[in-house]
């Protein structure tokens, strides 16, 4: 008869793979005792059968549905001039379900580490566990995607941070001289800042005559922008040829360093703007988050510290 139990909750095992009592009776041997030789379906619903007595291993070793917590590195949520903070998923999941959770991990993942809020609740509205507000919203509501209230309490204030930035930013963003890239955290000059031709030896760095007054509206919507999102920031100065390499280079170089001049003085704290002069690719400049490695650790730090180039630059 208690076999006869066992065998009509099979067909049911696929869709119930969680069975308290089915684990009572094989921590006690009631099943390998009783019955040594009968072979039983995985009760996990892989599928697989075998005997009472090999279940154990299978379940903990062999099994694509044995279930696990997950191990994969706690996500980072950076804060905004303070040190990230991090949070595990705390999902447990089966073997078989690993490329599904991976991807909207991975999914909140990147969506953190960039400057756009819209970006970021969307990636929350995929994690959120039974109970929340937006538990409805979901397009899949499987154990997998149910991530730590933990982790989705840090996401939620990591996007409501994001918002209120770009509140501040969207106005500046508008004006034209400048525009602000939210997935990449990078900043593009839409305007140019035409600087002095120079010729070996020379490497002073010096705009050109005139445009001062646009140079200093750039810069100070550039320095607003770097102030609110208090990400560390090459500005990175590219110029039009390469050879004699080592005046180009340190021509690039004091150029991005005027431009880092000039940002300190309208207020950006030293280390946040940081000078790298690129020879070649053309006169242009470029405003990009700087690698991770650079950084103290992951996330949105103060910093005190600048790079400066070895020669000093002029200002007009």
């Amino acid at each position: 008869m208690l076999w006869d139990a066992v065998k009509r909750i099979e067909p049911l095992v696929a869709k119930y793979s969680d069975v308290p009592l089915y684990h009572l009776a094989m921590s006690q041997q009631c099943l390998p005792s009783r019955f040594p030789k009968q072979q039983m379906i995985c009760w996990l619903g892989c599928g697989a059968t075998m005997v009472p007595a090999q279940f154990k291993k299978h379940e903990r070793e062999e099994c694509p549905n044995r279930a696990f917590k997950c191990t994969n590195p706690r996500l980072v949520v950076p804060e905004i001039g303070k040190p990230p903070k991090t949070a595990g998923c705390g999902v447990h999941l089966m073997i078989a379900h690993q490329g599904h959770h991976g991807e909207v991990e991975e999914n909140l993942r990147a969506a953190l580490q960039t400057w756009n809020h819209e970006t970021v609740y969307a990636a929350i509205q995929d994690i959120v566990p039974d109970g929340h507000p937006w538990f409805s919203r979901k397009s899949c509501f499987c154990p997998r995607c149910q991530f730590s209230p933990e982790l989705v309490k840090l996401a939620e204030a990591r996007a409501r941070r994001l918002q209120r930035k770009w509140e501040i930013v969207e106005p500046i963003n508008s004006r034209g001289n400048i525009f602000v890239n939210r997935d990449d955290c990078s900043v593009q000059i839409l305007r140019p800042l035409p600087f002095e031709n120079r010729k070996p030896p020379d490497t002073s760095a010096k705009l050109e005559p005139g445009v001062m007054k646009e140079a200093l509206l750039i810069i100070s919507n550039l320095a607003k922008v770097i102030k609110e999102y208090m990400v560390p920031m090459y500005i990175e100065g590219h110029t039009g040829a390469t050879e004699p390499q080592a005046f180009w280079e340190e021509l690039a170089q004091n150029r991005s360093q005027l431009l880092v001049d000039m940002l300190e003085e309208q207020g950006v704290p030293p280390g946040l703007a940081i000078a790298r002069g690129v020879p070649g690719g053309g006169a242009k400049v470029l405003v990009k988050p700087c690698p991770k490695d650079h950084e103290e650790e992951d996330g949105e730090h103060d910093h005190t510290d600048s790079r400066r180039s070895s020669r000093p630059s002029t200002r007009n």
